[in-house]
């Protein structure tokens, strides 16, 4: 079964991915949550084995610094972390999720499978705003429920089903 959930997630990404050469991986998990540290390391796996790119910056939300990253990363892909953190349960991932697709306008952007919850309606237009105006933004979501929340609010995104990446 594992094996069947592995392959389906890789030919997700692997057909709904340009090819990249470097990009930057955020949103490291600079807390106790072990999920998260999985996803994570399936991430890695991904970008540097699988795909053989070279990631040329990482940060966590607070030591995140924008000049940093366009200095090393260019216009090249940023990643952002899979989980279930997309929306306002942990208003602080999401609102450095929503500033670093703002103001990455020039880098296509990929949120790695994450599942969706969102109880403030403000919150959600916030999110639907930010997330339709980036020209080049794909959401992996983790379950079906989340791909239809995606794929209702987030229309200009390109949003698809994938496992969740700690199955690497």
């Amino acid at each position: 079964m594992t094996q069947k959930i592995e392959a389906h997630l890789r030919e997700s990404l692997e057909q709904n991915i340009e090819p990249f050469s470097q990009c930057a991986l955020l949103d490291y998990p600079d807390h106790l949550n072990a999920g998260d540290h999985l996803i994570w390391i399936g991430t890695c796996i991904f970008l540097i084995q699988i795909r053989g790119a070279k990631v040329t910056y990482t940060s966590s939300l607070v030591d995140f610094d924008q000049r940093d990253l366009k200095a090393k990363n260019g216009s090249a892909p940023i990643f952002l972390q899979g989980g279930g953190n997309l929306g306002d349960i942990w208003p602080d991932s999401q609102k450095f999720r929503e500033q670093v697709i703002h103001s990455n306008h020039d880098c296509p952007i990929y949120i790695l499978p994450q599942s969706i919850h969102f109880e403030n309606s403000d919150a959600l237009e916030e999110a639907k705003a930010v997330f339709n105006a980036h020209p080049n933004l794909t959401i992996f979501l983790r379950d079906n429920r989340s791909l239809e929340l995606a794929t209702h609010y987030f229309p200009k995104a390109k949003t698809l089903l994938a496992p969740d990446i700690a199955f690497l």
